[in-house]
């Protein structure tokens, strides 16, 4: 019923289509189809033009890209497809967008065949509805169709033209530059839906969004729309219709699709290359003061003083999107600034002095490794701990002491504990999450246990080996810049003293799982709760108009006097925790 091929291809043109489906779609063509043995449901389809058919060439001609992607998705062929994808797994239902919205969401790629049987990489190139009524030459060209596509429905919960509400209530999202607080104009104010604008100045350039958890950044290969540079970039267009054109909006850092939080969006090339200047810096802590030697044991930790170095079989950690998720061709989505390296600045006057606070909500074994914890925050201590630059698995190993072995140097990576719990002093410092022995399942231990993890295990918590959840913030103090993904590197490092996050399964913290609107995801307990940076001004350079304009060769972006910062005080988490306090 349809062979399988390998994603990667040395074979004749001839070789690959042996063994494919074809179906009948009238006029004397066919569509023939044939399954990629990979771990993500692709199909590749290509008309064969009969002699005889309408339009028909033994080539170019007749057959629409459209047609043949219906072909795939059409109800009287859909099960012939099931059966090249399935695997023995179910696809639900909803999985099967129809063919217009695999157009939509960049699923479908027009593949050149004599560049793929040759091993080259330039040879896809993504098409979207524009391209429904286009006809390729099908004697050299064929459609890759992501046919399950990777989904991120909450892009499609917030209001991307819109302000928090909390900015508005309760003031748990706060905006401040030079010390005062920004206002939300009128015409942004959130209606049904929240909005994720935080602050927005369309003269320097740049916004802050408050960023959903399980959306990426950037594009994926299967889905270029659902993201946070595309969402963004069609919100600029209908708020400034007039500019649709020039519309530019890049991340000068990638955050991991499961991260909610702050993340600051250029929309100027000129900011986003103001704030690469501080990505690229890196100023190591005066004094790293941690207290953990050699035969230190992490917090609770009874096992090891690292890192569990075992490759997971989950490989969430490791979206196409925040891997490689531009398009093939390097054209349809946009390029990030910097993406190589993020760094986080703690050096004052060193350009943006861009510097991020995260949150967490962490997994604790027992009442010593909370008591670790709090010591490490109330010590100011910088925790220290090495990575292996050169792994690139879905788990990054963080040890307690440099190896010598290797033949390669080790990064230093560090971390500090700033804040335990919410701030208000009658919170509990932690929350108990084991069941209790009569099986009370509507006790608040039981009932956050639950929450955080779902109600489909008895016990999760107990499953994962842990006692307590506690809420921390933390800080990374002068990692070096070759250390990718900050918040990859927060994830292990907690996971390394022995307090995963709740929610990251790769790290050891269980997984938590959402639904809503008939959709499910996953999602982890990581905020980048605050943001701080030096608001840049223009300076006019030599040559530049009367008018001072503005970018370009006239004019750069310099550090001005003026501190913005920004931070939101609740997380998916905190209704959890603030019935759990008023339980117990």
């Amino acid at each position: 019923m349809g062979r399988r091929r390998a994603n990667s291809c040395q074979k004749s043109k001839e070789d690959l289509w042996k063994g494919a489906i074809e179906l009948d779609i009238g006029d004397g063509h066919t569509v023939q189809l044939i399954g990629m043995d990979s771990a993500v449901h692709v199909v590749f389809a290509r008309a064969v033009v009969g002699k005889g058919g309408k339009g028909g060439d033994g080539g170019k001609g007749g057959v629409s890209v459209s047609r043949v992607v219906r072909a795939l998705v059409d109800e009287e062929y859909r099960h012939v497809v099931k059966d090249i994808l399935e695997k023995g797994t179910h696809i639900e239902l909803d999985s099967h967008p129809p063919a217009e919205q695999l157009l939509d969401l960049g699923a479908v790629w027009l593949i050149n065949e004599t560049a793929y049987t040759k091993g080259e990489d330039t040879h896809a190139h993504r098409l979207s509805r524009r391209d429904e009524d286009t006809v390729p030459n099908w004697t050299d060209e064929t459609l890759r169709v992501h046919y399950v596509p990777d989904r991120f429905h909450m892009a499609h919960e917030v209001d991307w033209t819109k302000y928090c509400r909390g900015l508005l209530i309760g003031e748990t999202v706060r905006a401040t530059i030079a010390g005062e607080k920004m206002h939300v104009p009128m015409t942004g104010l959130p209606d049904s839906k929240d909005g994720v604008i935080v602050y927005k100045d369309d003269d320097l350039g740049f916004a802050v969004l408050n960023k959903p958890g399980g959306l990426p950044s950037h594009g994926t290969k299967s889905n270029h729309t659902e993201n946070v540079t595309h969402m963004f970039s069609e919100a600029l267009k209908q708020l400034w219709p007039e500019n649709h054109r020039k519309i530019h909006v890049t991340l000068p850092y990638r955050v991991d699709t499961d991260v909610g939080g702050l993340v600051v969006v250029s929309t100027r090339k000129e900011f986003a290359s103001y704030l690469n200047h501080s990505l690229g810096a890196s100023t190591p802590p005066k004094e790293i003061a941690s207290s953990y030697g050699k035969d230190h044991q992490a917090p609770g930790d009874n096992s090891s003083a690292e890192a569990d170095s075992k490759k997971p079989d989950d490989k969430e950690d490791q979206p196409a999107g925040d891997n490689g998720g531009s398009d093939e061709s390097g054209g349809a989505a946009a390029a990030s600034v910097g993406d190589e390296a993020e760094a986080d600045v703690g050096a004052a006057g060193a350009g943006a002095d861009l510097k991020k606070r995260y949150r967490c909500l962490v997994c604790v074994r027992d009442m010593e490794g909370m008591d670790t914890i709090e010591r490490l925050q109330q010590s100011g201590q910088v925790v220290t701990q090495y990575v292996d630059p050169k792994h690139y698995g879905a788990r990054r190993k963080f040890v307690w002491n440099r190896p010598k072995a290797g033949g390669h140097e080790w990064l230093a990576c560090h971390i500090q504990i700033v804040q335990v719990g919410d701030g208000n002093p009658r919170s509990l410092r932690a929350a108990c999450v084991v069941q209790p022995e009569d099986g009370d399942n509507v006790h608040p231990d039981s009932v956050l246990a639950h929450r955080l993890w779902g109600a489909e295990r008895a016990a999760p918590a107990e499953e994962l080996g842990f006692g307590y959840v506690m809420q921390v913030e933390v800080e990374l103090a002068g990692t070096s810049a070759k250390m990718e993904e900050r918040t990859r590197q927060v994830r292990g490092q907690l996971a390394a003293m022995g307090c995963p996050i709740v929610g990251d399964s790769v790290y050891g913290g269980g997984t938590c799982v959402v639904g809503g609107h008939g959709h499910i995801w996953k999602r982890m307990a990581l905020q980048c709760c605050e943001v701080s940076f030096v608001e840049p001004r223009w300076e006019k350079q030599q040559g530049a108009s009367a008018d001072g304009e503005k970018g370009g060769a006239h004019g750069v972006m310099v550090p001005s006097e003026r501190q913005c910062h920004f931070r939101v005080d609740n997380a998916w988490w905190t209704p959890y925790l603030d019935h759990y306090n008023q339980s117990v």
